[in-house]
């Protein structure tokens, strides 16, 4: 069956909508930044909320804020480097937030593949951004990922001197959450699924950046 058209106001506005709290054990943040060579980041969750209305997981929201300050990386003097005031500023700007405004299926039919509108705000500079996103069932679990890259200079994210010319412009962002189907009326699945195929959906997307 067509998953008919709902704008962003009818999707976050929506009374039946069911929210979740989210496990930030359940939550995922990297950030890929190269500097020479490429490193990770893992962003520790603080706190997140999965929404959607009762048996439409394909209708599903999500809201984390993030904590910048808790950045690890391999060695852990990149996180260090990125934490400083010479890019993200934790110590003034501690957290980031993204927040998920719509999710529109990329097939007319239903399936997993969707683009996913979203706010991202960092060091206190808020951006509405695209990426697709892959949404899947996997037994009494959903997942959500989605990946995407940002220019680092439009959050802010700069300073002039010599850190700053060895650090590349795009970061790349990938996102995962995890949240029980139970409390939206979803049963749990014999195997993973991707809703409507047998496809699990669950690795990470990138967008180009």
């Amino acid at each position: 069956m067509a998953d008919e058209a709902v704008s962003p106001v009818a999707q976050r506005d929506d009374p039946t909508r069911v929210v979740v709290a989210l496990d930030p054990a359940r939550i995922r943040v990297e950030a890929r930044v190269n500097a020479v060579t490429p490193h990770t980041l893992s962003i520790p969750a603080m706190r997140g909320t999965w929404s959607a209305p009762r048996g439409r997981l394909d209708r599903s929201l999500i809201e984390l804020t993030f904590e910048l300050g808790g950045a690890t990386s391999q060695p852990q003097f990149v996180a260090d480097i990125a934490k400083s005031p010479h890019f993200l500023d934790t110590t003034v700007f501690p957290r980031g937030r993204l927040e998920a405004q719509w999710m529109r299926p990329r097939t007319a039919s239903r399936s997993t593949s969707f683009d996913l509108f979203f706010d991202l705000e960092l060091k206190d500079r808020r951006r509405h951004l695209l990426a697709p996103a892959a949404l899947s069932r996997i037994g009494c679990e959903a997942r959500l990922t989605t990946a995407f890259s940002i220019d680092r200079r439009e959050f802010g994210i700069e300073k002039r001197g010599r850190y700053d010319r060895i650090v590349g412009d795009r970061i790349e962002v990938s996102v995962e959450a995890s949240v029980p189907t139970a409390p939206f009326g979803v049963p749990c699945a014999p195997q993973s699924t991707d809703l409507a195929q047998r496809n699990p959906a669950t690795a990470i997307l990138k967008l180009p950046g």
